[in-house]
């Protein structure tokens, strides 16, 4: 009797865990996000406070990439975030090879000038297919960067402008002013001259400034002369303008003041210590005004030249010239196609870099694309005020977002520039034969349309 009561129980008990099993909803698996990411161990250095308050259980203050995700996880629990690290001098053949085979990540980090040729070959995904909302508190400037042939295809996230940074003490040494805001144009030569020293043979064993040292872009220059690379209006390259041939002959003045011979055995050895870290002759006192990037302070100065007393000011331009102007270039994330997990990729993108402060922003190394984080962004950080001030410059100038910026040597607008400098080609002669390469290249891409 109870043997059979106990069958018919446990019997019971089986049928109803099978009904329950049934009727029960079926848990889904987390979506996993791929992302390849330039910046996973970006921290937040010294500032303590920050415009978000964390929750989770890393604790508060910590404030870093990874913090993010952490925290993005914990309020989307059906979504984890894998970060993948990108080899910056692979990225590009790994992501085509990636979308080529199916294989594409969610999202991918990229550098600014690149993203128009990707996108030229469908290997990214425009992102307002899949509702990409409108930031409207971004400069003119940001928002064209993010775009091609009518889409959005990148979010600048850490952007980068620049602007001269000089050494104070040698400033004072030299009985020079150091509180001013803004340079003209006479004082950036007379000063930049007057800086020079030289041993007993006449050798430069130091320089005050030359356009070229130690900056990234070789055409802010341009843009300061009132020059640019590429007509957005009609369409059209005009590297051979009439600005940027004035600008190249700038440049070879500052030889001929000094002596090609002289200026460039200094540039050589400069360009091999650069190649040691904490070598730049900025760091070492050698270079007392550099054209230098918003990166410089944070990735440069703070870890190899500590004890280094600087100060910055914009560009000064030359009559007909840009007033605060210079170069806006940005590290980006962007959607390969065929990315698998689009709309929670968007909500990981909106929640990184729109709804909260990146961190290459809130770590003080780039200041902030949205005009909502300026005003925290100067009082953690008020020495990066001119750079800050340059991102909503109306002097300002992305980098053209044609297909072919990502040539080796910036499009070859080094190559001009050094075939000038080593009195191989007149500035008319480098700039028209640049042009001319430029153009043949793009039509690769655009055939008559230019």
């Amino acid at each position: 009797m109870r043997l059979s009561s106990c069958i018919r129980r446990r019997g019971f008990l089986v049928l109803l865990a099978t009904v329950i099993a049934i009727s029960a909803p079926i848990a889904t698996a987390a979506v996993t996000i791929d992302y390849w990411s330039i910046a996973p161990d970006t921290t937040c250095y010294d500032f303590e406070e920050y415009p978000v308050e964390w929750t989770d259980e890393l604790g508060e203050g910590l404030n870093d990439f990874k913090h993010m995700v952490a925290d993005f996880e914990r309020l989307n629990p059906g979504i984890k975030v894998q970060l993948t690290p990108v080899d910056l001098a692979k990225r590009l053949e790994k992501l085509v090879s990636a979308v080529v085979a199916g294989e594409a990540p969610d999202l991918s980090d990229q550098v600014s000038w690149v993203v128009p040729v990707l996108a030229e070959r469908g290997i990214l995904s425009n992102l307002d297919d899949f509702g990409f909302p409108k930031i409207e508190t971004v400069s003119t400037e940001t928002d064209y960067m993010m775009m091609y042939e009518g889409g959005r295809y990148q979010f600048p996230y850490a952007m980068n402008t620049f602007a001269l940074i000089y050494n104070t003490d040698s400033f004072e040494a030299a009985g020079l002013p150091t509180d001013r805001e803004e340079w003209t144009w006479e004082e950036l030569n007379e000063w930049g001259e007057k800086l020079y020293e030289f041993d007993s043979d006449g050798n430069i064993t130091k320089v005050g400034f030359a356009p070229w040292l130690a900056g990234a872009i070789p055409w802010d220059w341009y843009y300061v002369f009132g020059g640019n690379i590429w007509d957005r209006q009609n369409e059209k390259l005009v590297v051979n303008s009439a600005q940027n041939i004035a600008c190249l002959e700038w440049y070879d003045s500052w030889m001929e003041k000094f002596g090609r011979d002289n200026m460039l055995k200094f540039w050589n050895a400069a360009i091999q210590s650069m190649q040691v870290a904490g070598g730049s002759p900025l760091y070492t006192g050698d270079l007392a005004i550099s054209h230098s990037g918003s990166y410089y302070p944070r990735h440069m100065l703070d870890k190899w030249a500590p004890d280094l007393n600087w100060k910055t000011v914009p560009f000064p331009y030359p009559p007909g010239g840009r007033a605060w102007s210079g170069s806006l270039v940005a590290a980006t994330v962007t959607m390969p196609a065929g990315a698998e997990h689009p709309e929670e990729a968007l909500k990981l993108l909106e929640y990184l870099y729109i709804d909260n402060i990146p961190s290459y922003t809130s770590s003080g190394i780039d200041p902030p694309i949205d005009k909502r984080w300026v005003d925290w962004y100067k009082a953690h950080s008020p020495r990066m005020d001119v750079f800050t001030d340059l991102v909503f410059s109306p002097g300002a100038v992305a980098i053209p977002m044609i297909p072919i910026m990502n040539l080796p040597k910036w499009a070859h607008i080094e190559d001009a520039r050094d075939y000038v400098l080593h009195g191989k080609k007149t500035a008319k002669q480098a700039l028209d034969d640049l042009q001319n390469k430029l153009q043949s290249e793009l039509d690769i891409y655009w055939g008559d349309r230019t």
